[in-house]
């Protein structure tokens, strides 16, 4: 029987080459499956693919956020933001709940306010004014406070820092103004006696945290009478 030479043909090998559309899909269907760890992965992958593509940076900040990753969500959209897409204008009210999970309730309420003016009738406006309303936004004195509690905040991350980096002297002198205008913001005592310690000045570290025990028990004596 003569064989047919049409029998042997070559067969083509095709390759699949993965997209920054492909992994953002696959992690947009981990994300609805409440597979955190998977999403975040997928998305990250989609983003190496495609670094421009706001749509992808903004899904990773919302998984980081669900993931308690708040300052890296807040820098990639800010990133949306300022460098690919001013106008994609729910960064706003991601980033406000962000800033609110960080302590950092001036620019929550910022950001909580500028998507309000922006997107009078956006799909989160409910979202924003239960912020809003969490954060008690409603006079000048509560505005004030918020400051106040930014100006701390930043004081205290700066501090650690520095001790940190065994800038020792230097956190002394910003702990050292710190308390005398809060006075009752304990944790600067703590850092303040930390860095005496680490310098080997026992005295005034124990001077200190003991300073920080008396003043607690006379604002609970205080309380309870």
């Amino acid at each position: 029987m003569k064989k047919s030479t049409n029998m042997k043909e070559k067969g083509k090998l095709l390759s699949f080459v993965p997209t920054g559309e492909y992994y953002f899909h696959k992690g947009i269907t981990a994300y609805n499956r409440k597979d955190l760890k998977k999403a975040k992965k997928y998305l990250e992958r989609a983003r190496e693919l495609e670094p421009l593509e706001p749509i992808i940076l903004c899904q990773l900040a919302i998984v980081l956020t669900d993931l308690g990753c708040y300052q890296e969500s807040v820098d990639l959209l800010v990133k949306v933001l300022d460098s690919l897409d001013p106008y994609m204008l729910e960064c706003h009210y991601f980033l406000a709940n962000n800033y609110a999970h960080l302590g950092s309730f001036k620019e929550a309420y910022q950001h909580a306010k500028s998507y309000l003016d922006l997107e009078p009738n956006g799909d989160y406006l409910e979202e924003v004014e239960d912020l809003l309303d969490l954060l008690e936004l409603d006079d000048e004195e509560a505005m004030e406070l918020l400051y106040e509690q930014d100006e701390l905040m930043v004081k205290q991350e700066e501090a650690r820092k520095l001790l940190e980096n065994g800038q020792y002297h230097l956190a002394i002198e910003m702990l050292s103004d710190v308390i005398v205008d809060y006075p009752e913001f304990w944790s600067a005592y703590n850092n303040l006696a930390l860095a005496h310690f680490y310098l080997g000045e026992m005295e005034q570290a124990g001077e200190l945290l003991k300073e920080v025990l008396e003043k607690i028990q006379v604002i609970f004596m205080l309380y309870v009478i």
